[in-house]
């Protein structure tokens, strides 16, 4: 590009040449400097030099800072790739997975055959083994809890504990087995299997409460 603006300036009169050194303002730096350079070589006297040169050394501070200010995003945006790239937790290679948390609960409030399906959908995520035994261990729970509940009233202190522990030896024992105690995760949404839960349970409490005999009955038959 230099180049060409020397040979269209040496083509240049006198007078064409001092007539772009007085209107320098709207010219680019390669076509000032080549008009300067003609100049020198043909003995003219350019009495805005200075101003020129002045305005020239800004042209150049401008693109040496946007040089600049390119290399540094240039810059970022390599980092940014190199941790999406090497980063394991990053968001983007996390698991998704139900949380430790709702484990617990659905074992607390629905059952932990309910809490042991989501902890086996977890360890299918992670490709692990174990799923079969964490689900049978759920069953097996849920049944050791019904038998206490035909033992012992619901609401007594026995049948409580026996739920929160069954809820721990899930969400914490089993969880810190298959799963890991500090695995970095992404929390899966836990409002479809909330809903299905809900649906199993719904019919079955509202046809209790319809005939409330059964459960007088179930109760005398256990505890008397």
């Amino acid at each position: 590009m230099g180049n060409g603006y020397e040979r269209m300036v040496a083509k240049m009169t006198d007078e064409e040449l001092l007539l772009h050194a007085r209107h320098y303002q709207t010219y680019q730096e390669e076509l000032l400097m080549a008009v300067l350079n003609e100049a020198s070589g043909r003995g003219l006297t350019i009495e805005n030099k200075a101003a020129i040169e002045s305005l020239i050394r800004q042209y150049e501070d401008e693109a040496r800072h946007q040089a600049e200010v390119a290399e540094l995003e240039k810059g970022r945006e390599d980092d940014q790739q190199v941790e999406e790239t090497e980063d394991p937790d990053s968001s983007k290679s996390l698991p998704v997975l139900y949380s430790q948390t709702a484990v617990l609960a659905f074992s607390l409030f629905f059952s932990p055959l309910a809490g042991s399906i989501l902890l086996s959908i977890n360890i299918r995520k992670l490709q692990r083994k174990g799923a079969g035994q964490v689900l049978v261990f759920g069953l097996v729970l849920a049944i050791a809890q019904g038998i206490i509940n035909m033992q012992v009233a619901p609401d007594s202190i026995i049948s409580i504990l026996a739920h929160v522990a069954g809820a721990l030896l899930l969400s914490e024992l089993m969880w810190n087995q298959f799963i890991g105690r500090r695995i970095p995760y992404t929390r899966r949404n836990i409002l479809i299997p909330l809903l299905i839960a809900i649906a199993i349970i719904a019919p079955l409490a509202w046809y209790l409460y319809q005939h409330p005999e059964l459960m007088e009955q179930l109760q005398n038959g256990t505890y008397e």
